[in-house]
């Protein structure tokens, strides 16, 4: 089921940037059109079979629709492998976590392809993670209440960095500016010049975190729980350091074409998706209570 997900939320973030629907039309051969009948969109076995590549033209299927299906079925596996030893101490947790581990994938492709999350997912994340603490709670509206509070509380978190990034940034870039325009011409040539370049480049307006993170946290937090969210903030910050260290340079530029923003950005959205995930499944796992 996590895999068939997969291959769903895979035409969730073609069409969904694009302005398409979602269900019309149906699945396709996007060079020859040809319509994909049922028993050939099967996930991963239908790559698998024929070899990554369409059955009537023969074009090759990018490896990234199987990756994202056989992704979606591992995390499916894991969160039934969890609930089946008893990792979640109850219901409402287990269906939070897979609530928003399931609207946090084509969240985290879009953020990749387009470094927008779109308002319409995080919504969807939100309701549909408010709705699986609640009905799954033994007592509903004081899960509810508690599922809010954690919401506003990482939203809130998220905001303030947010803005304060944008103030460290701003006062960084102003003080190295000042600083290489009093330094002498040998120094600008030294060992440090480079970094002393780049910190140069920083402006009030650049953001360390986007608002479409910010919002992502308010459905995080719904979903895991405000403790969560604060653990996950460096396993995202990891995530994302050994990605934008082994991203190759032609992909960052491919990246970044056409968006405005900087050769280096890095969209930063499915790190947290991930970071969150992770930490709240380390919180369950040391038995570390909600508060």
């Amino acid at each position: 089921m996590g895999a068939a997900f997969g291959s769903f939320f895979n035409v969730v973030a073609w069409r969904l940037p694009l302005g398409m629907s979602l269900n019309r039309p149906g699945s396709h051969c996007p060079k020859c059109r040809t319509p994909i009948p049922w028993y050939r969109n099967i996930p991963v076995a239908t790559w698998l079979v024929q070899r990554g590549k369409c059955a009537w033209c023969g074009c090759r299927i990018p490896l990234r629709y199987v990756a994202v299906e056989f992704f979606c079925g591992v995390l499916g596996w894991t969160w039934a492998l969890l609930a089946l030893r008893g990792h979640w101490p109850d219901a409402a947790s287990a269906g939070g976590w897979l609530a928003f581990a399931l609207s946090g994938v084509p969240i985290a492709l879009i953020d990749w392809d387009t470094f927008e999350i779109p308002d319409g997912l995080v919504v969807f994340a939100l309701v549909s993670s408010l709705l699986a603490r609640g009905i799954l709670a033994e007592q509903p509206m004081p899960e509810l209440v508690l599922a809010l509070r954690d919401a506003l509380l990482a939203c809130g978190l998220l905001y303030l960095i947010s803005f304060g990034s944008r103030v460290v940034l701003g006062w960084m870039g102003r003080w190295t500016r000042t600083l290489m325009r009093l330094s002498p011409r040998s120094w600008r040539r030294g060992p440090l010049a480079p970094l002393g370049f780049r910190w140069a480049r920083f402006h009030g307006d650049m953001e360390a975190l986007g608002l479409g993170d910010v919002s992502l946290a308010l459905a995080a937090g719904a979903a895991l729980g405000f403790p969560a969210i604060v653990l996950g903030l460096p396993f995202a910050a990891v995530f994302g350091m050994v990605v934008h260290l082994l991203r190759p340079a032609s992909v960052a530029r491919a990246q970044t074409e056409g968006t405005g923003l900087d050769a280096q950005a890095l969209p930063f959205g499915p790190f947290l998706v991930a970071g969150f995930l992770v930490a709240s499944v380390c919180l369950q796992g040391a038995s570390i209570p909600l508060p």
